[in-house]
């Protein structure tokens, strides 16, 4: 996708699956489960998908996904679909790792940070993208490394480590610009350091919320994720009404188009973690 000199590109890095009503919260299966199929074990597949913006000299991702320096038990907590996806996902777009200058994380949770690392030769993880600039809100990453009893599954603090030892961690505070067009803004809902990113160029703009409309159906306030703690940040409208949202409809499987009439931009929401169909 193009956004003025900017282009833009979904990566699936992997999939995962997570019980269906630990996602949806006080919503009756019975509902969620037309829109949202599960299997027998009440699992819901969630996809991991990741953004690319390419900018000038710049390649920078957005959020990272699982990688592959779970453990064995952090495996059984958070059941992958299949290896990694980065190599193959770079090639496919002519880059390699060395080739990727800054990671922005919405958040650190496992499911959208550990693949900022990479396994070495020694079994030990390291930066996958070692020339990145790994930025994140200070917020985020105060949380993170001091998890408590209920955050500490999803917050891996040996993993975050590799990458607050690595020289590379950049921490923001608050909205700002980190390039030309490229933003970040602190709605809080899903963790109180989440940060949304925002596109800007040729009179578009993308927003990409990730967890905190994780899926494309939680645009609807009855299907809010019940890993969004802060519901009013989102439904109540202060992100969007910053933003002047009019109308919106839907564009394809794994986008949601928002047209402002009133500014003449186009908004794009790509949830993080969409349905899609299987990996071959």
């Amino acid at each position: 996708m193009k956004i003025g000199d900017k282009t833009v590109d979904s990566i699936l890095e992997n999939y995962f699956h997570l019980d269906g009503g630990a996602m949806f919260g006080v919503t009756p299966k019975v509902i969620w489960a037309k829109l949202t199929p599960s299997d027998e074990n009440n699992l819901i597949r969630l996809d991991l998908n990741p953004l690319l913006i390419r900018s000038g000299k710049n390649n920078i991702v957005v959020d990272t996904g699982f990688g592959d320096v779970l453990d064995e038990k952090q495996k059984k907590i958070y059941p992958l679909g299949g290896p990694t996806r980065w190599d193959d996902e770079l090639a496919r777009h002519s880059l390699k790792p060395d080739d990727i200058t800054a990671v922005i994380l919405t958040h650190a949770h496992a499911d959208h940070a550990m693949g900022a690392l990479r396994l070495g030769v020694d079994g030990k993880p390291q930066l996958r993208f070692p020339r990145a600039k790994i930025y994140i809100q200070k917020r985020e990453w105060k949380d993170a490394m001091n998890p408590n009893e209920r955050t500490s599954a999803t917050y891996l603090v040996d993993k975050l480590r590799v990458l607050e030892e690595s020289g590379k961690l950049e921490l923001v505070n608050g909205d700002t610009e980190i390039f030309p067009g490229i933003s970040v803004m602190v709605p809080g809902g899903h963790t109180p350091g989440s940060q949304a990113i925002i596109i800007d160029g040729g009179g578009e703009r993308i927003i990409y919320p990730a967890d905190i409309m994780p899926l494309q159906l939680m645009q609807m306030t009855r299907f809010i994720s019940s890993f969004v703690t802060r519901l009013t940040e989102f439904t109540n409208m202060p992100l969007i009404s910053r933003i002047g949202m009019w109308s919106m409809k839907p564009l394809t499987d794994h986008s949601l188009v928002i047209f402002l009439s009133k500014n003449s931009y186009m908004i794009v929401i790509l949830g993080q973690e969409m349905l899609s169909p299987q990996l071959n």
